[in-house]
């Protein structure tokens, strides 16, 4: 992720904080399933490119403080922050975010 604007940063890794959370509550405090998350994702990312190459977008200090990308680079990338934030609301609403395994060792 070192060649998108820091603002796409936060907006792809702030669902994740959620899910990851989640997944480590609900295994009563196990990393594999967070793990096991992390690595299907990084496959699944690897195999589509969402993120554009370094010819497309050069890598500059400017590029930190950017607020947008091309437009036609932006929208694959914000379809996939797009999926994780809904995969956070639902997780939030939907899947017991506040109960929390207290058994835990």
């Amino acid at each position: 992720m070192h060649n998108v604007p820091f603002l796409f940063i936060v907006v792809f890794v702030f669902p994740w904080t959620f899910i990851f959370n989640w997944l480590y509550n609900r295994s009563g405090g196990s990393l594999i399933f967070a793990v096991g998350f992390h690595a299907i994702s990084n496959a699944s990312l690897s195999i589509i490119r969402f993120m554009p190459l370094d010819s497309e977008v050069p890598i500059t200090p400017k590029l930190l403080t950017q607020w947008s990308l091309p437009a036609d680079l932006a929208g694959p990338y914000l379809a996939v922050c797009g999926v994780y934030a809904m995969v956070a609301i639902f997780v939030v609403f939907k899947g017991k975010f506040n109960k929390v395994n207290t058994d835990i060792p």
